[in-house]
């Protein structure tokens, strides 16, 4: 069955990839979410510069969802927006703030936030008169998530072809590759997360029902304010699975979900220490991270590198 899964991968991918070097005008407006907490600066540039050098940077209003709990958050936004101002239509910070009555910390709730004040910004510009224009799709990202610029041209391909009332119920998903730090890690988390990769394959094939987007995602603004966006509470799950499923059956099952067969180059959850401590600080890590109870126990992904350190004799996300 694996098997057949990347066959069909590779076959769509191809297909797919002739159809959007097709010559085509492309005009949607994006807004691109990237969830960050305490990551270094530099692990943001490097996420933004990727964004920066797409053919659809200009169009491309890029939201940095910062966490108030890193004390260094405005500092590190100013940083970023500086040195790539003018390489988007826009590139903006939002600072989610801590201990909201009902909210459960993590990247849902960070999201929410940065995403319902970005709609706010252009409610407001139109109440004093300033017409501005509404994004059409967004994309959520880690701060280790890179696509290339094939990913969102394809998103928009697919999106303007789509008829003028279904342009508004997408849900864009995609692979997921942990390629960039495999040298750093065990073995047992490559094992992992390379299962983990071909289970997301093996959703998204042509013709699934339920195509499950993990980790990096997109889709029409419309949607997602029309089901009134994310839940920050304790229910909210996983805001990838969480998003999937509350479209789903908020639009009594009319929502469109798109496979675009262009992956995202992930990094493998990895532990800051080194030989068998760090080894099985990884593999501890691994099972900590993909386990079904890790957004019901705070240990969420928050967006980043997902480094372990070791705190109060215990194994948890930095940060948490």
């Amino acid at each position: 069955r694996m098997g057949w899964v990347l066959c069909f991968y590779l076959y769509w991918e191809n297909r797919q990839a002739r159809e959007t070097n097709k010559p085509h005008n492309y005009t949607a407006k994006l807004l691109v979410q990237i969830a960050i907490y305490k990551e270094p600066v530099e692990v943001v540039y490097e996420t933004v510069e990727v964004l920066a050098n797409t053919s659809s940077a200009k169009r491309m209003t890029i939201c940095l969802a910062m966490e108030e709990r890193d004390p260094n958050s405005r500092n590190k936004a100013n940083q970023v927006i500086q040195k790539y101002q003018g390489c988007f239509d826009s590139i903006v910070a939002t600072f989610h703030p801590a201990n909201i009555p009902g909210e459960q910390a993590g990247k849902n709730s960070n999201i929410t936030w940065a995403f319902n004040t970005m709609i706010q910004s252009i409610q407001s510009d139109r109440e004093k008169g300033i017409n501005t224009r509404q994004w059409d799709l967004f994309f959520v990202l880690d701060i280790d998530t890179q696509h290339s610029s094939e990913y969102y041209r394809r998103c928009e391909y697919l999106w303007a072809n789509l008829p003028k009332e279904d342009q508004g119920k997408v849900i864009f998903t995609c692979p997921i590759h942990f390629n960039r730090n495999y040298k750093e890690v065990a073995l047992p988390v490559r094992i992992v997360d390379t299962c983990w990769s071909v289970a997301i394959l093996s959703t998204i094939y042509p013709g699934s029902l339920a195509k499950i987007p993990i980790s990096t995602y997109g889709g029409s603004v419309d949607l997602v304010k029309r089901v009134g966006g994310w839940d920050a509470d304790v229910f909210g799950i996983g805001d990838d699975f969480h998003i999937m499923l509350k479209t789903y059956f908020e639009s009594g099952g009319s929502v469109k979900m798109i496979s675009v067969y262009t992956p995202a180059s992930q990094l493998h959850v990895d532990c800051t220490r080194v030989n068998m401590t760090g080894f099985i600080g990884d593999s501890y890590a691994c099972l900590l991270y993909t386990s079904d109870a890790a957004d019901d126990l705070l240990c969420v992904d928050l967006g980043g590198r997902r480094i372990i350190k070791k705190k109060k004799d215990s194994i948890i996300f930095s940060g948490e």
